[in-house]
């Protein structure tokens, strides 16, 4: 029995020893590992994590991929949110809705910076590939320049292998679609104008009672050499229409002289102001604009040109001769 406690103790001392001698070198590796780790600041999942890229193309062959129209701000790309097309049907337009009328004439709508599917002068198109173009090769065969005046609708029904009717649809470019009215410009010279707008020469020049009046003031007179000139100051050099306005009265001048100084020249014609009755409208005669000369007359821009109305020698005798404007 002895033999055997001293045993037992022996073992104990022993297995003693070797946990002494583990516990000691597991404290010298925790050691080694801890001195070399550096503790995040923020938790792993709490970093923002990249995501792979992914590039995706997406062919669009729906009805409105037809439509002439890519606007920012307007509903599916359309022009007023109910045109789709710039151009007449050449034939196979998907859906109704053409510019027509005065709506051609909002001209953003044919203009690359506003509608972006609009020819853009600055661009460099080239036609479509042709439909028998290897992607092996270097180069690439295209189909032929578009024509000028008759562009086909879409280049798809030269490359579907199909011949027909589709094939033709074509957009005349030679067509007249919308007319732009001609700019109109109206200058009135009136004998109320100060100089150098309106003068006068001779007299004495005094105020008319007779109507219809412009701006409701006329003058007259009845002494020969007097003259009422209107200076207009024009906004552009052009062909100018002369046309001259005066009350209706019994006894005016049926042989007035009005000049017309324009450039390059002068014209000078006689005109009737006598009316057959007092204060009433008279067409081509008093009371309205009356057209004066043998016009248009070309003007320089500004004030080099004029219209001149003038009592003389030939006048008609007692009667008197208006100037208003």
């Amino acid at each position: 029995m002895h033999t055997i406690r001293r045993n037992f103790q022996y073992y104990n001392i022993n297995i003693r020893q070797i946990s002494l001698l583990l516990l000691i070198t597991c404290f010298l590796f925790i050691s080694q590992f801890a001195h070399a780790i550096e503790i995040s600041n923020s938790p792993m999942a709490t970093q923002i994590q990249k995501a792979p890229p992914n590039i995706m193309f997406v062919i669009d062959n729906s009805g409105s991929m037809d439509w002439s129209f890519m606007v920012a701000g307007y509903d599916s790309g359309q022009w007023n949110d109910d045109q789709n097309y710039v151009f007449d049907d050449p034939g196979d337009n998907e859906y109704s809705g053409v510019l027509t009328g005065s709506d051609r004439a909002e001209w953003k709508s044919q203009w690359s910076e506003i509608n972006k599917m609009y020819y853009n002068p600055d661009s460099n198109y080239k036609p479509w590939p042709a439909p028998t173009q290897d992607p092996a090769t270097e180069g690439i065969d295209r189909l032929p320049n578009a024509s000028m005046t008759n562009p086909i609708s879409n280049p798809y029904f030269l490359m579907d292998g199909v011949t027909d009717a589709k094939d033709g649809y074509t957009l005349d470019m030679t067509d007249i679609y919308y007319l732009v009215p001609a700019a109109t410009f109206e200058v009135i010279v009136d004998n109320q104008d100060p100089p150098p707008g309106f003068t006068l020469t001779g007299g004495p020049w005094k105020e008319s009672i007779w109507t219809p009046e412009w701006d409701g003031s006329s003058i007259y007179t009845e002494f020969s050499g007097s003259t009422a000139t209107f200076t207009p100051d024009l906004p552009e050099g052009a062909l100018w229409d002369v046309s001259v306005w005066w009350n209706c009265y019994q006894y005016r001048d049926q042989n007035a002289m009005v000049t017309i100084n324009y450039s390059g020249g002068m014209d000078t014609v006689f005109m009737d102001q006598r009316s057959t009755a007092n204060n009433s409208v008279e067409a081509g005669v008093c009371g309205e604009w009356l057209p004066v000369g043998h016009g248009p007359y070309l003007f320089d821009a500004g004030t080099a040109g004029s219209v001149g109305i003038s009592r003389h020698a030939g006048s008609t005798p007692d009667t008197s001769t208006i100037a208003d404007a």
